[in-house]
């Protein structure tokens, strides 16, 4: 199965960034030391240079940002993504040390930042060894982690690590598909750790619309008379029906963020969340009752972008916060909104610092979860990832190279 195809579930992404996934997903099947990749990558400012989607047209005035419609100009607000391999200093724990060493396997992060609770963690395993590596001194590092079990997840396939106070789930970096899809219901604890809620539905290749489910019940309980299902080797997409639904899905306990889940009408199951392409035949008949049960109980959505975002002029910047005023971008300047941005992660606070991003300067913040409740003092922004200097410009912001 091709990367775009589930990268498609997501909505937002621009098409270079579906096509340079499907060139990783490529190149993931050679084996490639982690490393010698982060030495390549390691320069200030190293430009990706992927477009990306601002804020989301919800009528020819109004855009939404994080749930939130705005009577916004005109126009379309579009950013360029900049990329820079961060100095040791500012780096997580997680960048610094994505693999670790444990009992001869390699083990490599499963998450973006994103830590585990305490209640999912197991007995302790041993310790690994970290390695990281920092392209500005050219010095590698090591360290050693706690590792233990996370609960109801094979260490075969999983571990996690203790850095910094924090859990962090790592997956065994070899590619060993499983032979049947029971293996992979078993192994990861599937629909315990995975819910199927929202959904987009494909007709004949063309997006019909983005649906919730409010239960997932009878597509596990489907999906487990499925046990049997062989692993299908599918890298050039050929097994994949045009009719299909899939499923955007995220699990912190399995790492996972907003990747892809699909049924497809012709009997095929698949997904990315183990980073490689898995395909397994269910069988017409299976696949068949559970488009029906998503189509008869699927309610209305709209889609999920990948990350959202906020535009608007820095006005401050506090003791673990920053403000953000968009009344530039409001067709009336006296309906601006300010925003609190809390800045506790490092993503976020180094932007600003190593950045140098200062009061007066129009930026844009990416975040992950909707905006909150409003409180007396406006709507506050507490999964922020990332800030960056963006150029207003004939009606569109843009985040210069």
């Amino acid at each position: 199965m091709k990367s775009y195809e589930l990268l498609d579930a997501v909505g937002g992404i621009e098409p270079r960034h579906i096509e340079a996934a499907e060139r990783e997903t490529k190149q993931n099947k050679r084996k490639r030391g982690w490393i010698g990749s982060l030495a390549a990558a390691a320069c200030v400012g190293l430009a990706v240079m992927i477009a990306i989607p601002i804020l989301t047209k919800k009528n020819a005035d109004a855009v939404m940002v994080g749930g939130i419609a705005r009577e916004y100009k005109d126009a379309a607000v579009v950013g360029e993504e900049v990329a820079v391999e961060w100095p040791w200093e500012y780096k997580t724990v997680c960048e610094r040390y994505p693999a670790v060493q444990f009992e001869g396997r390699e083990y490599t992060l499963k998450s973006s930042g994103r830590g585990l609770r305490e209640e999912t963690i197991g007995e302790k395993l041993g310790v690994a060894e970290g390695v990281g590596y920092d392209g500005y001194t050219d010095r590698e590092y090591r360290q050693d982690f706690d590792v233990y079990e996370i609960k109801g997840i094979s260490c075969e396939r999983m571990i996690a690590a203790l850095m910094d106070g924090q859990f962090y789930p790592f997956k065994y970096s070899a590619y060993v598909p499983p032979e049947t899809f029971g293996e992979v219901l078993d192994d990861y604890s599937l629909s315990r750790f995975l819910t199927l809620g929202t959904c987009t539905v494909y007709d004949d290749g063309q997006n019909g619309g983005t649906y919730s489910l409010s239960d997932d019940g009878f597509i596990w309980q489907t999906l487990e008379g499925c046990r049997d299902a062989r692993f299908v080797e599918d890298e050039g997409g050929g097994r994949i029906s045009w009719d299909r639904i899939t499923f955007s899905v995220t699990s912190d306990v399995l790492g996972v963020y907003k990747r892809a889940f699909y049924v497809s009408a012709d009997g095929y199951v698949g997904t990315n969340i183990f980073d490689w392409a898995y395909t397994f035949f269910i069988g017409e008949e299976a696949a068949a009752s559970i488009l029906a049960y998503a189509e008869k109980n699927g309610v209305e959505a709209q889609p999920e972008p990948y990350l959202y975002s906020l535009a608007g002029t820095l006005t401050e910047i506090g003791d673990g916060y920053i403000l953000v005023d968009d009344s530039i971008l409001c067709k009336d300047e006296k309906d601006g909104m300010v925003f609190k941005v809390l800045t506790a992660d490092i993503r976020v606070s180094r932007c600003i610092d190593f950045l140098k991003i200062g009061v007066g300067s129009l930026v844009v913040v990416s975040f992950t979860e909707p905006v909150g409740v409003e409180t007396e003092n406006g709507y506050t922004i507490s999964s922020a990832t990332g800030v960056t200097r963006g150029t207003f410009s004939g009606g569109e912001v843009l985040v210069p190279e």
